[in-house]
């Protein structure tokens, strides 16, 4: 009896396969202000997007910063866990349907997880990426003491294309905050996993480069910045500018100017082709950004002639009620002012006629040094003016009221015997 039984349930396996319709590649505990990682994977009928992710602290939705991205038929959902505090959270997939066997199933898919009393050495944004070319990721030291963030390109890596950080480590004061830069080598598209880690905090950064970059289409041109995060208020209107050079030694024609799909509702640009671009050049491009709308979005911004290809990776993220910062919207380069083709002003004598770029080595002005005018010498002028309009006007009182020409005497009056009139 039991070998037939066991032969039964054998038979079905075969014919009936378990198959787990989604699953999830999630940690169960996080510390508080870590960023949350996790890999879906699924036969979903229709893409994922943010409007399918939502996040409860018990049975309460709560916002949370987050984005999900779709890379090789799976899909990798980050957020942000800065400002939650010690609790039980859930992540949940809602409003989708996807392939459970044979069978189509729309039931919401929950997952749930732990955040600590303990703290995060760090925070990295975002905490997944899809990059055309060279990117950066930002760090914050989340915690009260110094922190040494080690970097590695190659961790759990296959294939051949190599990508370059800025520094092996970087080091954070106690809420700082800094970018590494990463250069993408030649090679085909592949998903890379960036490693950053402390003595208590690791992450595991997945990156997708989509583009594939053969040594012969070596770009002879290159946009500045390489990569960009923009945060704006919704309803309106903000103007940014990125450059693109040509590096190389001839002159480049006919470079068509386009954005990313997930980009072009929110961005206008100013420039679509580029009839010519002479060797050690740049031109600006303006872009324009406006959205009724709170959003997160990741894209590209490309230039692509016949033998060569840009990219400038643009995160971009609006937000209602968001006051920008007087500082905020100031870009800031991997480059020296002079490989930016910029120029360094006297902030005492002169003004750029342009928003400045924080490059390595100073401020550095895009457009021109203007001189700025002294206003103690048009002070002096004003009152110059007014000290001669003043003595002219009391020249003017005085003669009107006292200097009034006196009457001649009337001899006739006085040999009548009648006194003469003094005036």
């Amino acid at each position: 009896m039991k070998k037939e039984v066991i032969l039964v349930l054998m038979l079905f396996c075969l014919v009936f396969p378990f198959v787990s319709a989604v699953e999830f590649d999630l940690n169960q505990n996080f510390s508080q202000g870590e960023t949350l990682v996790e890999k879906v994977s699924g036969n979903f009928l229709s893409p994922l997007t943010k409007n399918n992710i939502f996040f409860y602290e018990g049975h309460v939705r709560i916002p949370m910063e987050y984005g999900v991205l779709g890379i090789n038929g799976d899909y990798y959902i980050y957020a942000l866990l800065s400002g939650k505090s010690e609790g039980d959270y859930s992540v949940s997939i809602e409003n989708a349907q996807y392939m459970k066997g044979a069978e189509i199933l729309s039931d919401k898919i929950i997952k749930n997880f732990t955040i600590t009393n303990e703290t995060a050495d760090f925070f990295v944004s975002p905490g997944v990426m899809i990059s055309a070319g060279d990117f950066f990721l930002e760090l914050q030291n989340t915690g009260d003491n110094q922190v040494t963030i080690s970097i590695n390109t190659e961790a759990n890596n296959s294939g051949i294309r190599k990508v370059e950080a800025s520094a092996n480590s970087v080091q954070l004061k106690s809420g700082e905050i800094k970018k590494i830069y990463f250069k993408v080598g030649i090679g085909k598209p592949e998903l890379k996993t960036i490693e950053l880690k402390t003595e208590k905090t690791i992450y595991e950064i997945p990156v997708y480069i989509s583009s594939e970059l053969e040594g012969i289409l070596q770009p002879t041109f290159s946009f500045e910045p390489s990569s960009v995060t923009y945060s704006f208020p919704t309803n309106s209107i903000i103007k940014e500018t990125i450059y693109l050079y040509n590096t190389g030694e001839k002159e480049i024609n006919n470079i068509n100017i386009s954005l990313d799909d997930s980009l072009i509702s929110l961005v206008n640009l100013s420039v679509t082709k580029i009839t010519s671009l002479k060797p050690d050049s740049k031109v600006s491009i303006e872009l324009t950004f406006f959205s009724k709308n709170e959003t997160t979005e990741l894209g590209n911004l490309k230039a692509k002639s016949e033998d060569a290809i840009a990219y400038s990776s643009i995160s971009l993220k609006l937000m209602n009620n968001y006051t920008l910062s007087p500082n905020e919207t100031i870009q800031s380069s991997a480059k020296t002012c002079t490989e930016l083709l910029g120029s360094v002003c006297n902030i005492s004598t002169e003004k750029c006629s342009q928003e400045p770029v924080y490059a390595t080595d100073n401020l550095c002005c895009m457009g021109t040094c203007d001189k700025i005018q002294k206003s103690g010498s048009s002070a002096k002028v004003i009152g110059i003016l007014l000290f001669i309009l003043v003595v002219a006007g009391g020249a003017w009182f005085y003669f009107k009221k006292y200097k009034k020409a006196k009457k001649p005497l009337n001899l006739l009056e006085v040999a009548k015997g009648k006194p003469a009139v003094k005036q």
